[in-house]
């Protein structure tokens, strides 16, 4: 699944690949079909709260560690970076 916010930001809002589907290249057919609707907006770049596991996967595709941050779900603390 990939969401993008649909205002000019460029804000990845959800973007996961099921577990028994990861390393078949999934991920990376959805991240170029956002990148290519980022483009017919206008958008120059796509930003993302991104977990600890993904990171290395946005890295590879370019993007960088802007900040992190610790996001609380259900009285649980996670880690995060915020990636562009």
């Amino acid at each position: 699944m990939a969401v993008m916010d649909p205002s000019p930001t460029g804000g990845i809002d959800g973007f996961y690949v099921h577990h028994t589907r990861q390393q078949e290249g999934v991920g990376t057919a959805l991240m170029a079909r956002l990148e290519r609707e980022a483009r017919s907006r206008g958008n120059v770049r796509l930003h993302a709260d991104v977990s600890i596991t993904a990171e290395p996967f946005f890295r590879r595709r370019g993007f960088r560690v802007v900040r992190r941050q610790t996001k609380i779900y259900r009285n649980r603390a996670f880690q995060q970076a915020v990636m562009e």
